[in-house]
């Protein structure tokens, strides 16, 4: 029995080892011959020159120059001076000076800028300080009338445009959001990251009726930071949050002319205000799926920044009566 069973592992030892032999027999005319097909046919080198390209080739991103007289120049560093000393940045429509803005080498236009962001040492320590911009003269950049400009560390680099992607997938009303290369009067301050303002182009570009955005005006919130000496946001400099502090519309000259847009301006602030003071439940000043949907796109993304109480914006929906974030 023992000279029997010796003797059928050794055939199957030789079995296996027949077919190991044959199958890598056949696999290596199957690679020779897909290798003879594909070098007549140009797929070697085709694929050759496709990876040089995808790992050589940077995306190019767009070149964006401004130029800016020493006068204006020198009232701007004196701002920022001001901030740094305080740690945050108190802005007023005087800030702003004219500059000319080009895109690459090619069409000039006229622009308007100042300094941007709240906190000085995010947005203007080194170089590299943030810009609120506004194109003139009826022009537009991109769509855009008006946009910031910042370092994209203060937004977590790439973080907070996959945020603005997820939105926009998800049917949220998001701000366009995208990179670019800043040469301020000569030197080259490197990458930026450019976010869009709330602004009538951006409810256009979502196909929204023209309405009204409207937020927490925490102008009197960073007055009083700047006058206590604080450098960072404590529970007894904001209290009860967004119910403490009045609400308020961005492009108030605008609405004003129009008396449709005064009535949705009136509208969506007495809504926000009804639930501030719990005066309305959610359900009747909000859009729920809209909303449901950016509280968990916030989450996933990790976008603390933008569940911040008074960084929250809100859209009012003229057909629904409600706000949408």
């Amino acid at each position: 029995m023992r000279l029997k069973d010796a003797s059928s592992r050794t055939s199957r030892s030789y079995r296996r080892t027949l077919l190991f032999i044959l199958a890598a027999a056949v696999a290596c005319v199957v690679v020779f011959v897909g290798g003879a097909l594909c070098q007549r046919e140009g797929c070697i080198r085709s694929w050759l020159n496709t990876s040089r390209s995808f790992f050589t080739s940077a995306p190019e991103i767009p070149v964006l120059t401004f130029q800016m007289n020493k006068n204006n120049l020198a009232k701007l560093q004196k701002l920022r001076s001001q901030a740094l000393d305080t740690g945050v940045l108190l802005t007023s429509p005087k800030d702003f000076v004219p500059a000319m803005m080009g895109l690459g080498d090619e069409t000039v236009v006229p622009v308007q800028m100042r300094l941007k962001g709240d906190w000085a040492h995010d947005h203007l320590t080194g170089d590299k300080w943030s810009f609120r911009v506004k194109v003139r003269k009826g022009g537009h950049f991109m769509g855009m009338r008006v946009f910031s400009l910042h370092r994209p560390a203060a937004r977590r680099n790439d973080g907070e445009w996959l945020f603005h992607q997820v939105l926009r997938r998800e049917g949220v009303l998001a701000l366009r959001y995208l990179f670019v290369r800043v040469r301020f009067n000569g030197e080259d301050r490197g990458v930026y990251a450019l976010e869009e303002h709330f602004s009538k182009e951006l409810l256009e570009s979502q196909q929204r009726r023209e309405s009204v955005i409207i937020k927490v005006d925490e102008t009197s919130l960073w007055t009083r930071l700047v006058q206590m000496g604080e450098r960072r946001l404590t529970r007894d400099l904001r209290p009860g949050g967004m119910d403490y502090y009045p609400f308020k519309a961005f492009r108030t000259k605008t609405i004003s002319q129009s008396g449709t847009l005064s009535a949705h301006q009136d509208a969506s602030l007495q809504l926000l205000r009804a639930f501030a003071d719990g005066v309305l439940p959610p359900s009747k000043v909000f859009k729920a799926s809209k909303l449901a949907k950016f509280l968990a796109v916030a989450e996933l993304c990790d976008a603390e920044h933008g569940l911040a109480w008074h960084n929250l914006r809100f859209y009012y929906d003229p057909i629904e009566s409600r706000l949408e974030p």
